[in-house]
C-alpha cells in the first residue's frame, strides 16, 4: 500500500468514528481526542467539510478544563490540562478557526477568521 492509500484509509476511519455531536472519543467524546482527530484530518489533507467542521465546532464550544476527563496514571487520576488546551488550540488553528479571548478569565470564544491553513486552500 502506498502512503496516499494509508492516509486515505486513516482519514476514512477518523471520519467514520466521529460522534453525532462532532466529537471523538473512546467511551465518550472528549476535547483531547477530538483535537487529535481534527489535527489528523487536516494533516491527512481532508477537505474542510463535514467531519472537520463539526469537530472544530465541538472544540469551539468546549473550553472548560474543569470538565476534561481524568486519565489513570500510576493509580492516580489526572487531566493534563495544558496538554489538552494546547492540542485544542492547535486543532482550531489547523482547522482555520482562531480563538479570541473572552471577557471572563480562563476561557475563550471562537471567531471564524482566515488563517494560513484556510487562505492557501
Amino acid at each position: 500500500a502506498t502512503a496516499e492509500a494509508a492516509l486515505g484509509a486513516a482519514g476514512r476511519w477518523v471520519r467514520e468514528t466521529q460522534r453525532a455531536d462532532g466529537s471523538w472519543g473512546r467511551w465518550t467524546g472528549t476535547v483531547e481526542e477530538t483535537a487529535y482527530a481534527v489535527q489528523a484530518l487536516v494533516r491527512a489533507g481532508t477537505p474542510a467539510t463535514g467531519a472537520l467542521a463539526r469537530g472544530a465546532a465541538y472544540l469551539a464550544g468546549h473550553d472548560d478544563p474543569d470538565r476534561y476527563p481524568g486519565l489513570w496514571h500510576a493509580k492516580d487520576l489526572y487531566a493534563p490540562v495544558r496538554v489538552i488546551q494546547a492540542a485544542r488550540l492547535a486543532a482550531l488553528h489547523l482547522a482555520g478557526t482562531r480563538p479570541v479571548p473572552a471577557q471572563r478569565s480562563g476561557s475563550s470564544t471562537i471567531a471564524r477568521q482566515p488563517t494560513a491553513a484556510t487562505s492557501t486552500r
